[in-house]
């Protein structure tokens, strides 16, 4: 990517800018680069990719541990990371503000006494991965996910 000083359209041919106008070009620059300043850009035209391209979108972060229930909501807003730890008896799992694109992790330990099942929400899909939960007391089950619309697709299920 190559980035350079360009004037607004309006200015003189050959017109020396500004320290004030050096400046605000700069802090364009720099929030082109930096994303963690909050700025964000609106693509207006088409993009030609002619090498190896990852494509990220912004995660919420974090690690959240909601405490156990006979159902259990997750805001996928609040986090991407979901540690559930059922205590006895079976839940329901809910998701909502599932983020296009966006990658969820929940990982779930099954309770001392083992054999507990989640049913999962409508927005969940699990293609060919299982969605059934170790059975084996106190194993742990990893599912990962990603946004697709609306609906969290599982893409990889793995007993830890």
């Amino acid at each position: 990517m190559t980035l350079g000083r360009v004037k607004p359209a309006g200015w003189g041919t050959d017109e020396t800018l500004t320290s004030a106008q050096a400046t605000a070009l700069d802090q364009t620059i720099v929030n082109a680069l930096d994303k963690r300043s909050g700025q964000t850009d609106v693509l207006a035209s088409s993009v030609t990719v002619t090498s190896p391209f990852i494509f990220s979108v912004a995660q919420p972060g974090g690690v959240a541990t909601p405490a156990f229930s006979a159902s259990i909501g997750l805001d996928l807003s609040t986090a991407n990371v979901f540690e559930l730890a059922l205590a006895t008896g079976n839940t329901t799992l809910t998701v909502s503000n599932v983020k296009d694109g966006a990658f969820y992790a929940i990982r779930y330990t099954q309770s001392i006494a083992g054999s507990n099942t989640i049913t999962w929400a409508g927005n969940v899909s699990f293609g060919s991965v299982s969605s059934t939960p170790d059975a084996g007391a106190g194993n742990h089950t990893l599912w990962v996910f990603v946004g697709v619309g609306s609906t969290a697709l599982a893409y990889a299920r793995n007993v830890v």
